[in-house]
């Protein structure tokens, strides 16, 4: 009978200390966002406008998810927070798409 209440008591202990843990909220929302710019390849955009473009989309995502908190970056390239795709407009001469990818972590 003894034994009864101590494997009781320990099987209340360990789903006291577990059940908080299994549901915990997560602290913060892993996000890819994406800018695109449209441009001539002469005069080809700035990359800090284009990578800020990404990373307001970022940030508009994770919103969206309730997310609002800090911006933590990943860093993707060896001098900036984003990388950078160029596409071909279609026709020579019409110029490209600079695609410009930020990816992080936000925060509640």
């Amino acid at each position: 009978m003894k034994q009864r209440y101590i494997v009781a008591a320990a099987l209340i202990c360990l789903s006291v200390s577990v059940c908080p843990s299994l549901l915990a909220e997560a602290t913060f929302f892993q996000v890819e966002g994406v800018g695109v710019i449209a441009a001539a390849s002469i005069n080809p955009p700035d990359p800090v406008e284009g990578c800020n473009k990404a990373k307001q989309n970022a940030k508009e995502k994770a919103a969206s998810a309730g997310f609002k908190g800090r911006a933590e970056w990943d860093r993707l390239s060896r001098d900036s927070d984003c990388t950078l795709d160029t596409q071909g407009g279609g026709s020579p001469g019409m110029g490209y798409y600079f695609i410009f990818k930020a990816r992080g972590k936000i925060y509640k």
